[in-house]
């Protein structure tokens, strides 16, 4: 009996790690996958397909709370708990999007047609991308000091993406820019539960050297590597106005939407560029900051002395006057 039990677990065992990718919905994409953008019908867009989509929102919302219900009851303050809650989430979620993005853009075929070809990975990547979206889309309106337009525009525009991405569009791309890229965000989130949790003044050192390195890393992926995808996918695109097969309307309509969504996305990443290059040469050639704690300090004794000084002077005078 023993054996048997043994033998059926390790089969068991081998059966999960054969079959690790239908723990995660592939197997949905290989066996009805999603169809085109032309034959795909409103009950496509919004039925069986989404459905993961939806299940992984609901699904971090609960995470979301759990971790906040959790750092509340090991004696987290009420400020700043709901905000670190949301970044743990968001790692967690950045790095299987990283994972799976660098395995399939680097180390797996690419689909022949790069636009409207068909990639397992790149369906799945989208489905869990919009639904990750959506989250984000929600917690900006009750985590505090969440919203921004910029956030605002950015989350929108990778859930359409990501909605219309799930029908053989871009699929030879997502792989990149649902994956890759999300290395940054990694640190990123890292950042954030820094500044959020109080830790950037308790360990300054180390704030400053994940600042450091999602610089580094910022212009490495969404800088130097993001020019030839961005190329790639542009061309690729502005190509379907002039091809008679590939240019029915509806590839059309969403060719003219991917090209939108990459320049706003392009620029975007310009806005933020300039914004973290500027901070991070602040931080290279600026004091440091305990040399501005110490000047402040000798200023302030300096003031105080000469206060005392002046106040020294004037009793000195009241006494001569009596």
């Amino acid at each position: 009996v023993n054996m048997q039990l043994n033998t059926t677990t390790v089969l068991c065992e081998i059966e999960l790690v054969t079959r690790w990718p239908e723990l995660f919905g592939f197997e949905d994409d290989d066996v009805s996958p999603p169809p085109d953008l032309d034959t795909a019908t409103v009950a496509d867009f919004f039925g069986k397909h989404i459905h993961l989509s939806l299940y992984t929102a609901v699904v971090l919302c609960l995470l979301q709370l759990v971790i906040y219900g959790l750092l509340r009851l090991s004696g987290w303050k009420k400020k700043g708990c709901d905000r670190v809650s949301l970044e743990l989430v968001c790692f967690m979620c950045v790095t299987y999007f990283a994972t799976i993005g660098i395995e399939g853009y680097y180390f797996r075929p690419h689909p022949d047609d790069f636009l409207f070809g068909f990639d397992r990975v790149a369906c799945h990547l989208g489905k869990m991308m919009l639904g990750y979206q959506l989250w984000n889309l929600a917690a900006m309106f009750f985590v505090e000091n969440m919203f921004t337009w910029q956030m605002a525009i950015h989350h929108t525009i990778a859930a359409i993406f990501a909605h219309i991405g799930i029908f053989c569009f871009m699929h030879g791309f997502a792989s990149y820019f649902f994956g890759v890229i999300e290395g940054t965000n990694m640190v990123l989130a890292w950042i954030d539960i820094f500044k959020h949790s109080g830790l950037n003044k308790s360990m300054p050192n180390a704030y400053n050297v994940i600042r450091f390195v999602f610089a580094i890393a910022f212009f490495f992926f969404r800088t130097v590597l993001w020019i030839q995808p961005c190329y790639h996918a542009l061309e690729t695109m502005f190509s379907v106005y002039t091809d008679p097969v590939r240019g029915t309307p509806r590839h059309i309509v969403a060719t003219t939407i991917g090209i939108a969504g990459t320049v706003v996305v392009t620029g975007l990443q310009v806005i933020w560029g300039a914004v973290i290059y500027t901070n991070f040469f602040k931080f290279l050639f600026s004091p440091s900051s305990g040399n501005n704690n110490s000047s402040s300090n000798n200023s302030g004794k300096k003031a105080s002395a000469s206060n005392g000084h002046t106040k020294a002077k004037g009793s000195r005078k009241k006494a001569k006057k009596e």
